[in-house]
């Protein structure tokens, strides 16, 4: 199953209310989390199926919309 579109090709309008949050404040998240990320994950492992910001777009929209786990794992295509 392909991943949603690209987040990055809404209008500012539609990420907001798509997301709840507009586009600099999910950039900002974004650049914090792939922070945190790389500290957590410096001395290697597996590679993540999801980039940071695939993450967080899903996070975003479980709290935005309520949906079910099963259906974002669906949507994403991972377990």
């Amino acid at each position: 199953m392909k991943k949603p579109t690209n987040q990055q090709k809404l209008s500012d309008a539609d990420f907001k209310r798509l997301f709840g949050v507009s586009k600099s404040a999910y950039a900002a998240m974004v650049v914090i989390l792939r922070k945190k990320h790389r500290q957590q994950h410096r001395r290697g492992g597996r590679p993540p199926k999801l980039k940071v910001a695939d993450k967080l777009a899903i996070t975003l929209q479980y709290l935005r919309e309520y949906r079910t786990m099963r259906h974002i794992a669906y949507d994403w295509g991972v377990a």
